[in-house]
């Protein structure tokens, strides 16, 4: 329901499923979701950190004309 979800099914299948499970409530996690993917591992952090390096080396060359 937040910011960068999908549904990825038809309205009418959604409306149909809804309709098919009386008492359920639908609800928004979104915010646990976004909390979940905030978390970086080790490992995450240091494939970041290395991207971001070779970006910045590559911005370097272009700047000083050695692309």
């Amino acid at each position: 329901m937040g910011a960068e979800t999908h549904l990825r099914m038809p309205l009418s299948d959604y409306t149909r499923l809804h309709d098919r499970l009386p008492g359920t409530q639908i609800i928004d996690a979104a915010p646990l979701v976004r909390s979940l993917r905030m978390t970086k591992s080790d490992r995450e952090v240091d494939k970041i950190r290395h991207a971001c390096s070779v970006t910045s080396d590559a911005s370097k060359r272009c700047r000083n004309g050695r692309g």
